[in-house]
This record gives structure tokens, C-alpha cells and sequence, in this order.
């Protein structure tokens, strides 16, 4: 899903910079320019960070090692 259209950054990207240590939306922003244009995914931003924070969620969007891909 495409979380910046002004960057075309999809959920995969933010997800990706925020394993690699981007914690904050300030932080997903410079690692892939998310929410530096318009700023109407800041939001969607902050959501997936929640989402990300949760061990649950976590393993949830992880990839499943028996599907294609």
C-alpha cells in the first residue's frame, strides 16, 4: 500500500526504515522522505509506528516463510 504519494513510499519502505532503527516519524521522514512534501501521511505514519510497537503487530506483518514472495 502506498503510505506517500508525493514520494511514492509504500507501508513496505516505512516498515523496512523502521526495523533499520527509524523510531520516529521524524526519523521515518529522513530515512524515506515520507510526510517532507505535503505532510498528509504524517498520520499514517504515526499509525504504522503504533502499530510496529507492538509485538503482536509486529509479527503480523512480518512475511509468512511458507508464502510466495
Amino acid at each position: 500500500m502506498i503510505v506517500c504519494v508525493c514520494h511514492f513510499v509504500r507501508e513496505e519502505d516505512v516498515e523496512r526504515a523502521y526495523r533499520s532503527g527509524a523510531w520516529t516519524p521524524e526519523a521515518i521522514v529522513a530515512a524515506t522522505g515520507a510526510g517532507s512534501t505535503c505532510g498528509c501521511c504524517r498520520p499514517f505514519i504515526e499509525e504504522l509506528i503504533g502499530a510496529l510497537d507492538h509485538p503482536e503487530a509486529s509479527q503480523a506483518l512480518e512475511p509468512d516463510p511458507g508464502s510466495p514472495g
